[in-house]
């Protein structure tokens, strides 16, 4: 059997962790009927999904966008997947290769909130950084 679209490749990475659709959603943080609808393509998985996806079992998104590379990224490689804007732009890669128009449009919504989301607490650790160098000046002065 060939794969040919990232609805089968989430079921192969749930098959290739010897997992249920009911214990993968628990992980995952969604219904079972959800992974089910994202299994056979009746649903597209929202960018929190994927992030979650990505980051909890190291898969390697070049696998899951187009079947390439191994399905899993070995754990202390450098391509390990983290949560950063750059994982923004892969999934939203992935997301736009989905053949479902009004589904995606849906999804590119979300991925843009997370983007956002990244962005804002991107920010905060930066101007919590600043806060906390003013303060050891201070200190010190």
């Amino acid at each position: 059997m060939t794969v040919v679209n990232v609805f089968e490749r989430l079921k192969l990475i749930r098959k290739a962790l010897h997992m249920t659709q009911d214990e993968f959603s628990t992980i995952l943080q969604v219904s079972k009927p959800t992974i089910s609808r994202y299994e056979t393509g009746d649903r597209c998985p929202d960018a929190e999904f994927l992030q979650i996806l990505l980051n909890q079992y190291n898969v390697n998104v070049n696998w899951l966008l187009g079947g390439e590379s191994p399905m899993f990224l070995d754990e202390y490689s450098d391509n390990r997947p983290v949560s950063s804007l750059e994982n923004y732009e892969e999934i939203k890669e992935l997301l736009e290769m989905l053949e479902i128009p009004q589904i995606r449009r849906a999804v590119l919504v979300e991925a843009e909130k997370l983007r956002q989301l990244f962005g804002h607490l991107i920010k905060e650790r930066l101007a919590d950084k600043k806060e906390n160098r003013g303060k050891k000046k201070s200190m010190m002065g």
